[in-house]
């Protein structure tokens, strides 16, 4: 290095643009240290422009969006980058103290660090260690996006996460659970620490049609029986986003999705067919009681849900904003249902517990300039101890920026055990798995049962003639002792039905006046299959039946010489 010259690093820092887009503790406060194993974020949106600059503990990687290597960054170096982009930020250590990532030469006053899932340690559950300030989240669908503030008032835990998505804990349709067990949260929105600068600030209109219940199985029908069938919850969406299935268990004519007193399912969606599994348990993991229940499928689009983990207290509580291109904010509704972890909660400051759901309708977070209140306008729990319903839980709280409900249809749970006629087959099996009826033991009307046909006989119960010879199964089993399955019992060429209908002849036995000539070549020659009298051969060499001699019958080229021999048929 030349004598007075600065480090590279430092030179690039000395050169670069006196314009910064810093961010960092200065937003959220030093006393919420950031943990290194946060994955950071960076939006670049003008390479020739802009370079980025890191001042903190330890260093920080910078790398491209293909992970290639750009720099590795001390305390107070910054880097050029070559291209426009989001660049991932790797921290060798956490940080205790004053911490920023700075966009050097940017000119856009909008955010641009960010995480999928931040991590901090506060070192305490203190109220002057609680977060009190705005988180952003981008919600990205397709080319579209929007922003979601929360506004934070007293957000306190001693190790702590926060993370977004559209769905919340992995299988718990929008319910807060405790970590104890194998949940599972995955983050997938960018939270920003700032309203985000490439926010395109719209949203897609969201429909939904043809939604229904479907059973799995050989019958299309919309019973189920826990334990014994699946199905599924079918419909068509008009957008990406997230699909709910809520089904009024309780009977009130609500249709809530935070109440364990109904079903409440949900997913992610695209356009186009979408379905949710369901097996008929509760959202409690119960087996949903026999009976005719109301549905609706809704399909939401900017669906956020706020998981925090491990958050002791949020008081007075936290409310949640859509912002627009102009930087209005305006109230969201925010929906919760705690009902798995409420036990654990705990007086607030104000004497009052958080509450368990937040209604059908959601709390709503009023205006901007509102003071918090909690419970009211709020989300809002603990007493900044160790202890309340947000110890070694996900907090899941949602809203979404537009929705669109579908028409109410049906779903019949049914006991699996129950046969209503007596015919041997469960009224499940008879819907869903033979399409026969479970208030008619006989459905065909063949005289036989339909648990009999399907379990013993295996003809159709839907077809009273399941060979189709003219016989009615019943007939065939019952007065016959011929095969429901077989047209043609005795192979002798004549159908069952054309025996017994017709001919008077035994299906069973294919010569049944044993004239020595089969029942159906007899009513091919135009003689009767009952009488032996007229069982002659058409054919020279053949020989007589009938209980007479047999006697030859010689061709007339070899009578030469022979007297003629008259046969006369006998009467």
């Amino acid at each position: 290095m030349l004598k007075g010259l600065p480090p590279a690093g430092l030179l690039v820092v000395l050169l670069a643009p006196s314009l910064a887009r810093a961010e960092g503790s200065a937003e959220w406060g030093e006393e919420h240290a950031l943990e290194a194993m946060t994955a950071i974020y960076v939006d670049v949106l003008d390479a020739g422009l802009e370079s980025i600059q890191w001042t903190g503990t330890g260093t920080l990687t910078v790398r491209d969006e293909s992970g290639g290597l750009v720099a590795v960054l001390a305390s107070g170096e910054s880097t050029p980058v070559a291209a426009a982009g989001s660049y991932t930020l790797e921290l060798s250590a956490s940080q205790p103290n004053t911490w920023s990532v700075d966009v050097l030469g940017a000119v856009d006053p909008g955010g641009r660090l960010w995480s999928r899932q931040w991590f901090f340690d506060t070192g305490s559950y203190a109220e002057s260690h609680s977060l009190k300030g705005s988180i952003y989240a981008l919600l990205e669908f397709g080319a579209e996006s929007a922003v979601i503030e929360t506004l934070t008032d007293g957000f306190s835990g001693y190790d702590w996460a926060l993370g977004i998505n559209s769905t919340g804990i992995e299988g718990a349709n929008g319910r807060s659970i405790s970590t104890v067990g194998d949940e599972t949260f995955t983050p997938a929105f960018p939270v920003y620490i700032n309203p985000p600068s490439r926010a395109t600030y719209s949203v897609p209109t969201p429909s939904v049609e043809g939604a229904a219940f479907l059973t799995d199985g050989s019958e299309v029908c919309d019973e189920i029986a826990p334990g014994y069938n699946t199905g599924a919850f079918v419909f068509d969406s008009g957008a990406d986003g997230t699909g709910h299935i809520v089904c009024d268990l309780d009977g009130d004519g609500e249709f809530e999705l935070t109440s364990d007193d109904d079903l409440h399912l949900s997913q992610g969606v695209t356009v186009g067919a979408n379905s949710v599994a369901w097996d008929g348990a509760a959202n409690d993991g119960t087996d949903v009681a026999p009976g005719t229940y109301e549905c609706r499928a809704l399909v939401t689009v900017g669906e956020f849900h706020w998981v925090v983990e491990d958050v002791e207290t949020s008081y007075q509580g936290f409310r949640l904003f859509e912002v627009s291109a102009s930087g209005r904010r305006d109230g969201l509704p925010m929906f919760w249902n705690d009902s798995a972890v409420q036990a654990n909660d705990v007086l607030m400051p104000n004497g009052e517990v958080g509450i368990e759901s937040s209604g059908p309708s959601g709390i709503e977070s009023g205006d901007y300039a509102d003071a918090t209140e909690p419970n009211r306008n709020a989300r809002s729990w603990g007493d900044f101890t160790a202890t309340s319903k947000g110890n070694d839980a996900y907090l899941d709280t949602y809203t979404f920026l537009d929705s669109a409900w579908s028409a109410s249809f049906s779903v019949t749970i049914l006991d699996a055990s129950v046969d209503t006629d007596g015919d041997g087959l469960t009224d499940i099996e008879e819907a869903c798995t033979h399409g026969t009826d479970p208030e008619n033991p006989d459905t065909d009307g063949d005289g036989l049962s339909d648990g009999a046909e399907v379990n013993d006989l295996s003809t159709d119960p839907l077809n009273a003639d399941t060979d189709g010879d003219g016989l009615s199964d019943g007939a065939e089993v019952n007065d016959h002792q011929s095969d429901p399955l077989n047209a043609d019992t005795d192979g002798d060429g004549l159908s069952d039905g054309g025996e017994v209908n017709e001919h008077g002849s035994d299906p069973n036995n294919a010569d049944t006046d044993a004239g020595g000539v089969p029942d159906g070549e007899e009513v091919e020659r135009g003689s009767s299959p009952t009488d032996a009298t007229d069982d002659y051969p058409a054919e020279p060499g053949e020989y007589l039946g009938g209980g007479c001699a047999a006697v030859p019958v010689v061709p007339g080229a070899l009578l030469a010489g022979v007297a003629l021999l008259t046969v006369r048929r006998r009467k």
